[in-house]
């Protein structure tokens, strides 16, 4: 991964964030889950002491990747999930897959007429 694509130096925190996002969820990535120890993190570094810069450096680097309908998307589906509409949507996922999975397919159909396509998404 790290011969297409690099850390972004400019970045003081979420550089390997903006990694990942690149790679992984916008690109052809993999993720494959091992059972062994590869890294142990220090919890007392810069992002979790200035979560305001952590927070504008990942706003900075959606604003660059994402395309802002999508992030509105996004943003929306957060609202959403707090609020009562998301207790109904859990009880649809354990009481009836069938129309869970219609409501699915009407979202995709949703961003698919809004121009959300995964090609979209990884051109940004």
């Amino acid at each position: 991964l790290f011969k297409d694509k690099r850390y972004d130096e400019n970045l003081k925190i979420v550089s390997d964030w903006k990694f990942w996002v690149e790679t992984i969820i916008l690109g052809d990535a993999n993720v494959q889950v091992i059972n062994d120890v590869v890294a142990i993190q220090d919890m007392e570094g810069i992002s979790n002491v200035d979560w305001d810069l952590m927070n504008m450096e990942r706003q900075q680097v959606l604003d660059k990747t994402i395309p802002h309908s999508l992030q509105n998307l996004f943003n929306e589906y957060r609202d959403l999930k707090r609020s009562s509409y998301y207790i109904r949507i859990n009880y649809l996922k354990h009481n009836s897959p069938f129309l869970l999975g219609l409501v699915r397919k009407v979202l995709a159909l949703l961003l698919l007429m809004n121009g959300v396509t995964k090609k979209k998404l990884r051109n940004g």
